[in-house]
């Protein structure tokens, strides 16, 4: 690898040429090869200029560090969520969440809404200092992305392409859903921020079914919790930038108090296993996330990475629960502290890492602790700086 980076000036010359000479050539490959190759060009072409780049050069920064909490993840992990919130607040210590309210959850039948879990939570976190984001909407974190209640997905035709606001009954079922949610949570005083939808503008082939939100429906959203929350707290919105070249943020900064974006550093991406991308290791062509934090920052508002890559990032058709240590090479400890530094490096001023219930998986389920202790002396060290920068 350290001879490639010394010699790409020349492989760059060499990639020229290549391509001049061979344009008609890749014209003529089919779109699947194409597709496939465009992100290994990028990476050949962005490597040469890595090493200027904000990720590798520009100066850390003090970052508060959270956890996305899912309780559906941790019961498909065969965990007790309620014990893996604990052991969050009490022995990892931590003291910023982002927990998803699960449509499909909290309205088990039309016009009849549950909020007694998320409640539960909240007391919980009050009770110890903690406070939360809550990520309402028909998009949450983690498969299957689009949580539509039962009684919606057999009583309306919602399709698994395209916009599902588009379907009148779930429009008709989802604005006063988020209407009550808002009213019945914002009281509560554990609560900080309301996240409208997650990743709203994105979807992922495989993991969303091609479903993504237009953004005059976000904004539809946007007004309904505003006037329910009467404007005490916060609203965030999330997105998943690929390239530098995504305006998305922009429109975000317009709309919302925060951009969250999620940073994930090493992702499995292709038809071969062994074929991973580092979508910030691709010099120039990488998100600029301090530029949006200093956009941010001149609106009075604030850039925070809602989810941080903390657990394995593999295919789609890859059960981690059935796959052993060794092959699941898209995460590791170190790569926490890796991408913790890349975070103070952002210029966010907060982020929430994603995988706290694979941590609990592998030390409860498979006797390795490395990772619970990794993120456990991530917060340890994140206290410490805290306490010393207030003294």
């Amino acid at each position: 690898m350290h001879a490639l980076t010394r010699n790409l000036p020349l492989v760059a010359r060499l990639f020229r040429r290549i391509t001049i000479a061979g344009g008609r050539m890749w014209s003529r490959l089919p779109p699947a090869v194409r597709l496939w190759l465009a992100p290994a060009v990028l990476l050949l072409a962005g490597a040469h200029q890595s090493h200027r780049q904000w990720y590798a050069t520009a100066p850390e920064q003090d970052l508060e560090l959270g956890v996305t909490l899912s309780c559906p993840r941790a019961r498909w992990l065969g965990l007790d969520c309620d014990q893996v919130l604990i052991e969050a607040l009490d022995v990892l210590g931590v003291r910023r969440f982002r927990l998803p309210l699960y449509w499909s959850e909290a309205e088990p039948a039309p016009g009849v809404y549950r909020f007694d879990t998320l409640l539960g939570q909240l007391d919980q976190l009050q009770a110890r200092g903690a406070t939360a984001v809550i990520a309402v909407g028909m998009k949450a974190p983690r498969y299957p992305e689009f949580w539509f209640p039962q009684w919606l997905k057999q009583s309306a035709s919602i399709p698994e392409h395209g916009y599902p606001e588009d379907v009148p009954e779930v429009r008709a079922a989802l604005l006063p859903y988020l209407d009550a949610a808002v009213r019945r949570l914002s009281g509560h005083p554990a609560v900080e921020a309301f996240q409208i939808e997650n990743e709203p503008f994105v979807y992922y082939r495989g993991h969303a079914n091609h479903r993504h939100l237009r953004r005059s429906f976000v904004e539809q959203e946007l007004a309904v919790v505003r006037a329910a929350d009467r404007g005490a707290h916060r609203v965030v919105i999330s997105h998943a930038s690929w390239f530098r070249s995504d305006p998305t943020p922009g429109w975000i900064l317009d709309h919302a108090d925060v951009v969250a974006q999620s940073v994930y550093t090493k992702r499995q991406r292709g038809p071969w296993p062994w074929l991973y991308l580092f979508p910030y290791q691709i010099g120039p062509f990488a998100p600029d996330l301090p530029g949006q934090a200093r956009a941010a920052a001149r609106r009075g508002k604030e850039l925070w990475i809602g989810e941080l890559q903390a657990e394995p990032y593999e295919m789609s058709t890859v059960d981690p629960r059935r796959t052993p240590a060794n092959e699941l090479k898209s995460y590791s400890p170190a790569w926490l502290e890796r991408n913790i530094r890349l975070a103070r490096r952002s210029g966010a001023t907060r982020a929430y890492l994603w995988g706290i219930e694979w941590w609990a998986y592998t030390r409860d389920r498979r006797g390795d602790p490395a990772l619970w202790q990794a993120a456990r002396s991530a917060f340890y060290q994140h206290d410490r700086a805290r306490d010393a920068a207030r003294r």
